[in-house]
């Protein structure tokens, strides 16, 4: 019995099908064999199958399977090997749906039937999730639903504990096996059902899908301690990445490289920060708070040292709007009762640099308002000199070929040509300094 389990004590199939593909390697889903069975059947589906992939590639598996993957005869042959050990043939057994087998038990009716719906929306779920194409988020919530609800409910049928102890006593010619009791697989069903749980960070678009799926699972009691454990180990990874990046920021701020500072806690700490927060449900108070607190310090720290360093050098209206958004990061993160410092650190640098930040969203509205283009004065001011030249040049042509009256004529057509320029010109500044002065209007009453 010992090469069939690892140092921890749990059975080594366990360990094996742990993982996204939990259903994808059951040997029942591989070889399309009914979970009853044994002996002869699964010799002749075995020579069948070795026949049928000597002149093609793959097959599809159990045809009722969920499943959309071909295996290929290196995997058909590890799945029929699974049925040369009984304890790793009930694992598998337990892990996928029982139909219509005559599995020898006296079970009601709504055992099975709740056992196979759960594994057959787990499996649709799972295969979703991983595959490239995915389901319609609709379709997915039904389905994760329907796993965490069904499998819940099967294990917490009074009848299924005695149906696997039942199975053990039915394959105990396996001598292996006859040592082993139900409580030896019925107890780590809940942590291999929640094992893909972890893996599916690196499929799902965003962690919020991750924790919506989790919910489903961690409203039940056999699930949720396994599912809060697992969430500790993806908050504990994430926490690292953010320790080390405030770190580095902490140092820039020390050494006086305030926009590298900013730009770590800006892009990089606050980003990841929030990618953790749908997790905070189900982890332990204690460590949201301590990151929360860690993260709420590291920027209001560098907050104030902004606020200091420009009481010397004046902000830009850009560094003005950042320094206002990290504070009030830092007091939108930080513990609820540890936000006084931070709260009147925010005030202070609204009311110093709010101004500066409204100042530049109210201009560059008031510019777009007026019409005007950062190229606007060139271009009046180009047209000018095209006018001056082409003036000169025609006084001198008619000078020469015709006297000093078309000469005069010709110079004054200019002289009147720049006035008109001059005009629209000034024209133009005068509506922008107009809207200025509204914007400024606005302002001054905002503050």
């Amino acid at each position: 019995m010992d090469e069939q389990r690892d140092r921890g004590g749990e059975l080594v199939r366990f360990t094996e099908l742990a993982g996204n593909r939990l259903y994808r390697n059951n040997a029942f889903a591989v070889t399309g064999l009914p979970a009853d069975a044994a002996g002869r059947s699964v010799r002749q589906q075995r020579q069948r199958l070795d026949a049928r992939l000597a002149v093609q590639k793959s097959w599809p598996g159990d045809p009722e399977s969920p499943l959309t993957v071909e295996y290929r005869v290196e995997e058909v042959r590890i799945a029929f090997d699974q049925f040369q050990d009984a304890r790793r043939r009930l694992v598998d057994e337990l892990m996928w749906r029982w139909g219509d087998a005559d599995l020898g038990c006296d079970c009601p009716g709504d055992l099975h039937a709740t056992h196979d719906a759960a594994v057959l929306a787990h499996a649709e779920a799972l295969e979703g999730a991983t595959a490239p194409t995915g389901l319609a988020d609709a379709r997915a919530r039904e389905l994760w639903a329907a796993a965490a609800d069904g499998w819940a409910a099967t294990l917490a049928h009074p009848s299924f504990r005695a149906h696997v102890g039942h199975r053990v006593d039915a394959l105990a010619e396996d001598r292996r096996l006859a040592a082993l009791t139900a409580d030896d697989f019925v107890d780590k069903l809940p942590a291999l059902l929640v094992s893909p749980l972890n893996e599916l960070a690196g499929f799902l678009e965003t962690r919020a899908e991750l924790a919506e799926i989790c919910a489903r699972f961690n409203r039940h009691a056999v699930f949720a301690p396994l599912v809060a454990e697992g969430f500790e180990r993806i908050v504990d990874e994430g926490s690292r990445a953010i320790n080390a990046t405030l770190r580095a920021a902490e140092e820039d701020r020390r050494e006086g490289r305030f926009s590298d500072a900013l730009d770590k806690l800006r892009v990089q700490v606050k980003p990841a920060y929030e990618e953790l927060e749908p997790y905070w449900p189900f982890v332990s108070d204690w460590r949201r708070e301590e990151l929360s607190h860690l993260v709420a310090v590291g920027m209001n720290n560098l907050a104030v040292a902004l606020l200091e360093h420009h009481r010397y050098q004046r902000a830009s209206a850009q560094r003005s709007g950042y320094l206002i958004e990290l504070a009030e990061s830092a007091l939108r993160i930080t513990p609820t009762d540890q936000g006084g410092t931070i709260a009147e650190n925010l005030r202070v640098i609204r009311q110093l640099h709010g101004h500066a930040a409204r100042r530049r969203t109210n201009l560059a509205g008031a510019d777009t308002a007026a019409g005007a283009t950062p190229q606007e004065g060139t271009l009046w001011g180009c047209l000018a000199f095209l006018v001056i030249l082409l003036g000169i040049i025609g006084v001198i042509v008619a000078g020469v070929s015709s006297g000093f009256v078309p000469a005069l004529l010709t110079g004054l057509g200019t002289l009147t040509a720049l006035g008109l320029i001059g005009t629209f010109s000034e024209a133009g500044r005068a509506r922008r300094e107009a809207a200025r002065q509204q914007a400024a209007g606005h302002q001054g009453g905002n503050g």
